[in-house]
C-alpha cells in the first residue's frame, strides 16, 4: 500500500529559513503544525476494484473490493504482499454480483491467508473481512 503520512508532516520545514509570511496558500507554520487526531479515520479506495489473477490478488489500498478474473465466482488464494508492510490492515469486499471465496491457507507461501473462522469464507459486499498482515501472511482479525 502507498505509505500516507499522518501525525505530523513527514518534513518539517524550518521557520528561520522559509518564515510564514503569507506569500503561500499554506504557511510554513501551519505546514509544520500536528494535524486534528480526533474525528473519523477513513480510506478511500484509489481504485475501485482489482480482479484476481490466477488466484492471487495485488492490493493498492486499506480498501480494496476484490472481483473475479474471468466469471462471476472465483477463489482468492493469496494476497499479493509487494505493495504492503508488517501490521498493515486490510478491508476486503466482494464485487456486486460475484462470489469470492477467500481460502484458508497452510502458511506455506507469501501472501497465503488465515482466516478467523479457520475456513474458507465468502466475501460479502457490505460487510469487510479485515485482514492483518504479520510477517509474509495475512491474518483475520477480529471475532468469529
Amino acid at each position: 500500500m502507498a505509505r500516507k503520512s499522518y501525525g505530523l508532516h513527514a518534513t518539517q520545514v524550518n521557520l528561520g529559513t522559509h518564515p510564514d509570511d503569507g506569500t503561500s496558500p499554506v504557511g510554513s507554520a501551519e505546514w509544520n503544525a500536528a494535524l486534528d487526531n480526533e474525528g473519523m479515520l477513513g480510506f478511500s479506495p484509489q481504485t475501485s476494484t482489482i480482479a484476481i489473477a490466477s488466484g492471487v490478488a495485488t492490493p493498492t489500498d486499506t480498501v480494496t473490493v476484490v472481483t473475479s478474473e474471468s466469471s462471476t465466482t472465483d477463489t482468492l488464494q493469496k494476497l499479493a504482499i509487494a505493495n504492503t508492510s508488517e501490521y498493515d490492515l486490510i478491508y476486503l469486499f466482494g464485487n456486486t454480483s460475484h462470489t469470492i471465496t477467500l481460502e484458508h491457507g497452510d502458511l506455506n507461501a507469501d501472501g497465503e491467508i488465515s482466516t478467523v473462522s479457520g475456513a474458507n469464507e465468502t466475501l460479502s459486499t457490505t460487510k469487510p473481512t479485515i485482514l492483518m498482515r504479520k510477517g509474509a501472511y495475512w491474518y483475520g482479525y477480529g471475532g468469529g
